[in-house]
C-alpha cells in the first residue's frame, strides 16, 4: 500500500470519522489516544485534507504543538510524505536567552518568517512547533506588515529610500550578494537576497521604473529565471 493509500485508509477509519464529526459539530476539544509513529502524521494530514477540500469546514491554520523541538522536527519530517511542501512549515524556537545580546541563527529566522508569511498568504497551512516556540514573544502583526514590501514591474523605486528600509529591516549592504540578508546597489541594478526565498533576485531599473526582475545564482552571479 502506498502512502496515499495509507492516508485514505486512515480517513475511512472509525476513529478518524469521530474526529471529523466533532469538527463539524464545533467541539473544541477531542482526544485521539493510542496513535504511534507515523499514525500521528497520517491523522494530522487527514484533518488537513478534510479541512482544505471541504467547503463546509472553516479554513485556517493547523497548529501542531509538541513538547520538544526534537519531536517537532520528527513530526515535521513524517508530515512531508503526506502534505505538499507549500502548506507545511516548521516553526522553531529562537534558542536565545532573553538576556543574551546575540544575533539569532539565520536559518531559524528564515523558518519563522516563512511561517509568518504562510499565515498571511495561505488558507490552510500546517505549522509544526514545540511548546517553547509558542511560549516566546512573537512579532506583532502590524510590525510584521510594516517590515514587508513588494516590488513588481509597476513599482517606482527610490534607491535611497529602498536602501534605508532594507538596513532598518536588518539587511546588510555589500559589494556582492552571496548570502541571505545581503543587498547591493550598483547604478540601476539592485540585488537582494530575501530570507524567505531560495535564491537572490536582481532588479534592473530604467530611471526609477522596474525594467526586469530575475533570480540569480549567488555563486556564479548569473541570472537563472
Amino acid at each position: 500500500m502506498g502512502l496515499q493509500g495509507l492516508l485514505q485508509t486512515v480517513m475511512r477509519s472509525r476513529d478518524f470519522a469521530g474526529l471529523r464529526a466533532g469538527l463539524r459539530r464545533g467541539i473544541p476539544e477531542q482526544a485521539a489516544i493510542g496513535l504511534v509513529g507515523s499514525q500521528k502524521a497520517s491523522f494530522i494530514a487527514g484533518l488537513y485534507q478534510d479541512i482544505k477540500h471541504n467547503s463546509d469546514l472553516k479554513k485556517g491554520p493547523l497548529l501542531v504543538i509538541t513538547y520538544t523541538a526534537y519531536r517537532a522536527e520528527r513530526l515535521y519530517t513524517d508530515l512531508t510524505t503526506f502534505v505538499p511542501k507549500q502548506d507545511l512549515f516548521f516553526f522553531p524556537p529562537q534558542e536565545v536567552f532573553v538576556y543574551e545580546e546575540v544575533i539569532g541563527n539565520v536559518d531559524i529566522l528564515r523558518e519563522r518568517l516563512l511561517s509568518y508569511k504562510a499565515l498571511v498568504e495561505r488558507n490552510t497551512p500546517i505549522l509544526v512547533m514545540p511548546i517553547q516556540a509558542l511560549a516566546e514573544e512573537l512579532i506583532p502583526p502590524d510590525v510584521f506588515f510594516s517590515a514587508s514590501f513588494t516590488i513588481d514591474t509597476e513599482t517606482r523605486v527610490n534607491l535611497e529610500s529602498l536602501a534605508t528600509q532594507l538596513v532598518v529591516m536588518g539587511y546588510q549592504r555589500v559589494d556582492m550578494v552571496e548570502s541571505p540578508t545581503h543587498f547591493s546597489i550598483r547604478g540601476g541594478i539592485v540585488d537582494i537576497y530575501p530570507l524567505t526565498e531560495e535564491n537572490p533576485v536582481r532588479i534592473e531599473l530604467f530611471d526609477d521604473e522596474v525594467d526586469s526582475i530575475r533570480q540569480f545564482d549567488p555563486k556564479t552571479q548569473r541570472s537563472t529565471k
